[in-house]
């Protein structure tokens, strides 16, 4: 479900909470969507959003993603270095 922000389901003073950032996001650059088609989604939705606003969605989709990935970059390193997954043995042929 799309919401307007609430305290809890969005950055601080944003107008949207981060299901929209994340949904204005994913169109964009997993569905390969521009902004005009992302507004009539929303609208769809019942999310009325200007194409200047779902640009602004989207940077923040970038910058947030960029923070988290950058905050994280510890953890997976470590992850990767323990080697955790499993390589295919000899005795599986593909």
């Amino acid at each position: 479900m799309l919401t307007k922000n609430s305290e809890s389901s969005g950055p601080y003073r944003c107008r949207y909470g981060y299901d929209v950032i994340v949904y204005a996001g994913k169109a964009m650059f997993l569905r390969c969507r521009n902004e005009e088609e992302i507004q009539l989604e929303l609208a769809e939705k019942r999310v009325r959003i200007s194409k200047r606003e779902v640009s602004v969605l989207v940077t923040k989709f970038i910058v947030y993603l960029s923070v988290s990935h950058k905050q994280s970059q510890h953890r997976i390193g470590e992850m990767l270095s323990l080697r955790w997954w499993v390589y295919p043995t000899s005795g599986c042929h593909l």
